[in-house]
């Protein structure tokens, strides 16, 4: 269940989620030699659906709130991009953020290459917004940015007690196994100052601020979920 729960705030589908459930049965029998129980492709096909459509409701009904942030993120794209704006944003570490999707056109062109005919297709854009790439960017946009802020925050703030070695790939931090502890801290400290501010609140001020113009959706609901946690949280990072 984790990549299909993990690319759902990011706007996944729930053919998304059937292609994972199927290509994690593949990796059953391929890999780890799993005897395949349901050998016929056609029963394969109907169970593997069938688990996706329970993990499917499973991961909406579990994240109820990421739920909401991402449809508000995305009408509020929606609403931005139809008004002919492209959608700004400032992370908690002050870097700006430019969304700009435009709209595509398919084109081909025709030759021959050995005296044989042949077409190349390509997109091209039309310079036009695109407020449906906006709407499907604008999650997955928001919450990498956020990631780039944590990172920024937790190298930092390692770096002032004393760690100098780091291996970052995107979310995931190392540094040497006697410094783990002191990094561990770090990145608790750091996602605590970043999301203990209300960043939906500050996004849309700013936003509102921007376009007076344009109505946009009102912030959904919060949960109880207080950032402080992550500071004893177990399994933050490990």
């Amino acid at each position: 269940t984790k990549r299909p729960t993990m690319v759902w705030p990011y706007g996944g589908t729930m053919y998304s989620c059937r292609a994972y459930i199927d290509e994690w049965y593949q990796d059953k029998l391929r890999k780890e030699r799993v005897e395949n129980p349901f050998p016929d492709e056609n029963i394969r096909y109907k169970v593997t659906g069938y688990l996706s459509s329970l993990v499917w409701a499973s991961i909406n009904e579990v994240l109820a709130r990421p739920k909401e942030a991402m449809r508000y993120l995305q009408d509020v794209a929606k609403a931005v991009s139809k008004a002919g704006h492209e959608i700004r944003w400032v992370t908690p570490t002050g870097f700006p953020v430019l969304q700009h999707y435009t709209k595509q056109e398919s084109k081909s062109v025709k030759t021959k290459i050995g005296g044989q005919a042949t077409w190349v297709n390509f997109r091209e854009s039309t310079g036009e917004l695109s407020s449906a790439r906006a709407r499907q960017g604008i999650s997955p946009n928001f919450v990498h940015s956020l990631d780039a802020s944590l990172l920024t925050k937790s190298v930092l703030a390692a770096h002032s007690k004393g760690i100098w070695d780091f291996c970052c790939i995107h979310d995931s931090f190392g540094t040497h196994s006697n410094k783990s502890e002191v990094l561990a801290g770090a990145i608790r400290q750091s996602a605590r100052q970043i999301f203990e501010l209300d960043l939906l609140g500050e996004f849309d001020t700013y936003l509102r601020g921007e376009h007076p113009e344009v109505e946009l959706p009102d912030l959904p609901a919060y949960g109880s979920f207080q950032p402080s946690d992550v500071l004893d949280s177990l399994y933050f990072f490990s």
